[in-house]
């Protein structure tokens, strides 16, 4: 089970990797904070047909604005629970 960061919890813009629910978006995706655009940048998959069936699968990214992130957990290897401090 995923132990989601409360919207209180500030999601970390510094390169680290996160699991995230975008108000315009419908499941989780991998993002990451990108200080260039100065919005959150997705891993959106997408899905065309080939061989006449949908099974092409790949991802694109997308860009979120600060605000439409809703929730989200760090997936980095050394991640700590939202809220939880390491020891």
């Amino acid at each position: 089970m995923l132990n989601w960061a409360p919207p209180d919890v500030v999601a970390p813009k510094d390169g680290t990797q996160i699991l995230a629910i975008f108000t315009a978006y419908p499941s989780p995706i991998m993002a990451v904070w990108c200080g260039a655009s100065g919005m959150w940048c997705a891993a959106v998959p997408q899905v065309d047909v080939y061989k006449g069936e949908m099974n092409d699968w790949s991802f694109d990214n997308e860009y979120f604005p600060a605000e439409a992130l809703k929730v989200w957990v760090d997936v980095s290897h050394n991640a700590t629970v939202a809220g939880e401090t390491e020891g």
